[in-house]
């Protein structure tokens, strides 16, 4: 196991490299990381009536899993630091001038249900081989990152999560 966690390590540090990755701007815990770039897909509706089209600026969340070993990683703990996450999100946004044209910000993960209760909508993912690679990868991380090694019997799923800049203001 720790070879395979070794692998990983190198391969996350690899990913956020080459994709530019940064942490949110004064986050305390720094265990998200945020990836502007422009939408391309179908348009769509919010819930809040925000409307995302192709082309429009979002910022895309990916959890540090580096830093998920280093925690109590059970939900509660997860849950609280993300929650200082979007504190610190809400603030870069109002304050930071980069974040001007943001229109939303969004992650793909199988901890949704922590993104729920945090205000963000949930979609399904359309089933085909990414959405399956995805499922099995995600899966593969919690196992690797996780530090309670109590065993699901299930994989979980995982999903599309999104909150527009303007319900991201209400939290």
């Amino acid at each position: 196991m720790k070879l395979v966690k070794y692998l990983f390590y190198g391969f996350e540090r690899l990913v956020v490299k080459l994709g530019k990755w940064k942490y949110i701007p004064n986050s305390k815990d720094k265990m998200i990381y945020i990836s502007p770039h422009k939408y391309k897909g179908d348009d769509f509706k919010l819930p809040d009536g925000t409307i995302i089209k192709s082309g429009d600026m979002v910022i895309e969340l990916h959890v540090d899993n580096l830093k998920t070993e280093k925690i109590d990683n059970d939900y509660k703990t997860l849950f609280k630091v993300f929650k200082n996450e979007l504190k610190a999100l809400k603030k870069a946004s109002k304050n930071n001038k980069s974040f001007s044209n943001i229109k939303a910000f969004h992650g793909t993960t199988v901890l949704y249900p922590i993104c729920k209760r945090q205000g963000f909508t949930i979609y399904n993912l359309d089933e085909g081989i990414n959405t399956f690679l995805l499922k099995i990868w995600d899966n593969i991380l919690r196992i690797v990152f996780r530090k309670n090694k109590l065993k699901r019997k299930t994989l979980r799923m995982p999903k599309d999560c999104w909150i527009s800049k303007e319900n991201l203001s209400d939290i």
